[in-house]
């Protein structure tokens, strides 16, 4: 009877090791990587080297955060596990603290917070390379259409946002395009060569349009809001 008794016990013990080592293997591969992230002052990267468990749904993460192309600094981060996927933590050496949820396989939404209370929307947190994932278009996809397909990059000409980012990572046979903006997502017609209008800024209800150029490949894009906000940019294609 002891003899089962600590056979039992083993088994349990076993399972429940392979259970936090198959949970652990599972948040290094989703999060052991570079994150491009979109503030208003500009592009910066979350650049994760490492996670440790620390308990069955929370893990700490081994990270640094810093401007692009700047100096990159430690940052304390952490990641719980939810039923739905994932929340992100994480504060910076000048006391903003971000607190973000996974909306997508790479993709997170949120906000940062300042020392003073203020808060920001973080306009995108996506991992390297999952933002430049176009999937082949299908033969029967005009070909004004399929040429949307991949990621783009910007600046307005007003504002002094920096550089900003559409994704359009698929388009069906009707010419509707899945596409990311910022922290917006959805879906958009494409008609007559032009993309359809979608809201691209909530807090003034702004909405954007693109329309592919084939002689640079390169995207017009116009902004504009209810009370007379306009705005424009290139976009240009983002190679890998």
């Amino acid at each position: 009877m002891k003899k089962v008794l600590i056979a039992l016990v083993m088994t349990v013990l076993s399972a429940s090791c392979f259970a936090q080592t198959s949970s652990l293997e599972k948040i290094q591969e989703a999060f052991v990587s570079k994150w491009r992230v979109t503030i208003t002052p500009g592009i910066l990267v979350f650049d994760v080297s490492s996670i440790e468990q620390k308990s069955e749904n929370i893990f700490n993460l081994s990270a640094t955060f810093g401007f692009e192309g700047g100096n990159m600094n430690p940052v304390e981060s952490q990641v719980e596990k939810i039923d739905n996927g994932y929340k992100l933590e994480f504060k910076t050496k000048s006391g903003r603290h971000y607190k973000l949820t996974q909306v997508d396989d790479g993709v997170f939404k949120g906000t940062y917070s300042n020392p003073s209370g203020e808060t920001h929307p973080v306009l995108s947190f996506v991992k390297h390379g999952q933002d430049m994932v176009a999937k082949k278009p299908e033969a029967n996809i005009p070909k004004e259409c399929a040429a949307y397909l991949g990621a783009w990059k910007g600046e307005w000409k007003k504002g002094g946002i920096g550089t900003v980012y559409l994704f359009v990572p698929k388009i069906n046979d009707a010419c509707v395009a899945d596409y990311r903006y910022g922290s917006e997502a959805g879906t958009v017609e494409i008609k007559d060569g032009e993309m359809g209008e979608f809201l691209c800024n909530p807090g003034t209800k702004g909405v954007c349009k693109f329309k592919h150029s084939s002689s640079d490949d390169s995207l017009s894009a116009s902004y504009s809001n209810p009370g007379g906000g306009t705005n424009w940019a290139t976009f240009i294609r983002v190679k890998k």
